[in-house]
């Protein structure tokens, strides 16, 4: 029995790594079949300023943040690489590659934090769809992964190659750097964003009309500018978007400490998956990780003198000392709330926090 059992672990061990190397050749060289397409799980570790948590990380030197995002990009993935999540749902999922963030805050200025990309394979549907129960995967992951994280914004992007598709990715055997990218969003034009995949820089139509195909011109002069450091530059995939979305987070933040804004938002998604999809993400791996963003952000704000959101903290804490399960019972008691609230001393800093940056 005891050989048996060890002889079905190993098995299952090597049918894990063969769908991780499977997902990891397409992610890399865009030759979905037909019925797949490849979803870009982009995001930054680096909290948003306006959600409180560790307020001015995002102004710290460059050397601070990427220190403290390689932290948490590490907390997030197994020991093979793969994301905790996305394999917690039972997503097909290659190991997680790091990039170059851009994101435009709400001032209209540039940011650029490191990224990582969780990416996964998923099955299209008849129409050139994402399957209802992948999306409903991919939403919840997204949501989760931008909560824990303090994110304003978490991107989905599914894409398949299609010469008439009007979006590009230009190859790369690595991410880009901050110059590259910088560079290169100065050429796009208002309604295009750069997007680093990890393996690819994605020219993506951000409008939400009818996307627009970039000149040739334009495409060809950003391909010198982010392949300038490849050996054997490969030529720009013209893919097409069959599936994206956006999760943001930027409102359920300003609602201020002791809301529970955020965690009802990332509960409105982890409750449309099932019971079996939400147990399996409910594991000791997804505790671990959330013990490990926790005391990471009690080290960096230590370390930079930054301020902790209490709220924040205690929901990782739930997490990882009950669970999923846990912090779902926890909604709507005083156990998710800071300590001060419920001492009755809460309301005068809601107050003070609600809609601020701090």
């Amino acid at each position: 029995k005891a050989e048996r059992k060890d002889a079905l672990k190993a098995a299952q061990r090597l049918q894990e790594l063969a769908q991780i190397r499977k997902a990891d050749s397409t992610v890399k060289t865009l030759t979905m079949k037909d019925y797949e397409a490849v979803v870009n799980n982009i995001f930054e570790a680096v909290p948003g300023r306006s959600t409180g948590v560790l307020t001015g990380l995002a102004d710290a030197p460059e050397n601070v943040r990427k220190n403290y995002s390689q932290q948490a990009f590490k907390a997030l993935t197994d020991q093979r690489g793969v994301d905790i999540l996305n394999k917690g749902v039972g997503l097909d999922t290659g190991r997680t590659l790091r990039g170059q963030g851009m994101y435009i805050d709400d001032t209209g200025v540039p940011q650029y934090n490191p990224s990582a990309n969780a990416p996964t394979v998923s099955q299209l549907t008849a129409s050139g769809n994402l399957t209802k129960p992948d999306q409903d995967r991919l939403q919840a992951v997204a949501n989760l992964r931008g909560g824990l994280l303090a994110q304003e914004g978490t991107p989905i992007n599914a894409i398949q190659p299609d010469p008439k598709g009007v979006e590009n990715i230009i190859p790369r055997d690595k991410g880009a750097g901050v110059q590259p990218m910088m560079d290169a969003a100065s050429i796009l034009p208002p309604n295009y964003a750069a997007t680093d995949t990890g393996k690819g820089i994605g020219l993506l139509d951000i409008s939400g009309d009818t996307p627009e195909q970039l000149p040739q011109g334009t495409i060809k002069k950003i391909t010198g500018l982010l392949q300038a450091d490849q050996k054997n530059p490969l030529p720009p995939v013209t893919v097409d978007r069959v599936f994206g979305d956006y999760i943001d987070y930027t409102d359920e933040f300003a609602q201020g400490i002791g809301s529970q804004a955020v965690v009802k938002k990332m509960f409105d998604s982890l409750n449309k998956l099932s019971s079996k999809v939400f147990n399996r993400l409910d594991n000791s791996q997804t505790r671990l990780m959330a013990k490990d963003l926790h005391d990471l952000n009690e080290k960096t704000a230590a370390k930079n003198n930054l301020p902790l959101r209490e709220d924040h903290q205690n929901m990782l804490k739930i997490i990882y000392e009950k669970g999923l399960k846990g912090l779902k019972a926890a909604v709507g008691t005083k156990e998710l709330l800071p300590s001060i609230f419920v001492i009755g001393l809460g309301a005068k800093l809601f107050q003070q926090h609600s809609g601020s940056d701090s």
